[in-house]
């Protein structure tokens, strides 16, 4: 699941006086209020005039699975399903293009965004563990990777929502999750399924917790309202088929990442690619129709 980390310290330094979890309960953590707080948040550390890692900025992201965290945050749905169950792509909407005209502003308009290197979030994460940058969004695991010997106190809320007017802070289940695939030759249905379900169970039980309660909330945290912000988060955890089934629909969740590099308009981009996509994805469903028979 993704969140936003905040830099107590760089908080503090910029923000004296205003308590960030009073925003998130509020309602106004959002992809504005974000931009606000970061754009005036800058420091050449070195006094090289060069904007480089060592500075402090007030938001970093690389063009990786951060954007697509933020993606899920806005309410973006890439399918919704039709009256029989059948998936269909939406990215198509009034509501995309708004919702990247602020994403855009925050990463390619906005003074205190570094845009860090491409290698699997290393460079991104180890500039907040390090105290160069205000807020972060990643995935809640990452707080675990390079987070547990950070000097400097954090934070964790959740992703920003779109604007106010959204109901409440969702994330989105990345590639970090288990899946289970059954043989079609296996017709033993029932047991399959028992047995699955038991399994479901019983982690539900004993490893849910655990990882919840103990692991994130008191060894990977520093203060007791960041678990209460992870009970937040996970209550609105959702997912999506086309993002589930990314890589057999033209990683269609990769959308938004290249998009970041360009001129700051989608529309003509969406609709060169949803040919692709909604065939792609038409594949996927007969392909799956025809082992449902099988």
């Amino acid at each position: 699941m993704y969140v936003t980390y905040v830099n107590s310290e760089i908080w503090e330094d910029n923000y004296s006086g205003q308590n960030v979890y009073d925003i998130v309960n509020e309602g106004a953590w959002t992809l504005d209020k974000i931009t606000e707080l970061s754009q005036n948040v800058y420091t050449d550390t070195n006094g090289n005039t060069k904007r480089d890692m060592n500075d402090i900025y007030g938001f970093a992201i690389c063009y990786e699975d951060p954007v697509d965290g933020i993606v899920a945050g806005s309410d973006i749905h890439f399918s919704e399903k039709d009256e029989d169950g059948v998936p269909f792509i939406t990215l198509n909407n009034e509501h995309t293009y708004n919702f990247f005209d602020k994403l855009y502003k925050l990463v390619s308009e906005n003074n205190g965004c570094f845009i860090a290197t491409n290698d699997d979030n290393k460079t991104l994460m180890t500039m907040f563990s390090t105290g160069n940058v205000l807020f972060a969004v990643n995935k809640l695991f990452q707080s675990a990777v390079f987070l547990r010997d950070m000097e400097q106190e954090f934070k964790i809320i959740p992703v920003p929502k779109y604007d106010e007017n959204q109901e409440y802070y969702i994330t989105r289940l990345h590639d970090s999750v288990t899946c289970f695939g059954i043989p079609i030759n296996n017709l033993e249905y029932e047991v399959t399924g028992a047995t699955l379900e038991a399994l479901a169970s019983e982690s539900n039980k004993l490893v849910a917790p655990a990882y919840y309660e103990t692991a994130l909330k008191v060894k990977y945290t520093r203060d007791s309202e960041s678990g209460m912000m992870i009970d937040l988060v996970r209550e609105h955890a959702t997912s999506d088929f086309a993002s589930l089934y990314s890589a057999t629909i033209g990683n269609i969740v990769h959308f938004f990442r290249s998009q970041l590099s360009g001129n700051g308009s989608i529309a003509s981009s969406i609709e060169r690619s949803e040919k692709m996509w909604n065939k792609a994805l038409e594949k996927l469903l007969t392909n799956m129709e025809e082992n449902m028979d099988k």
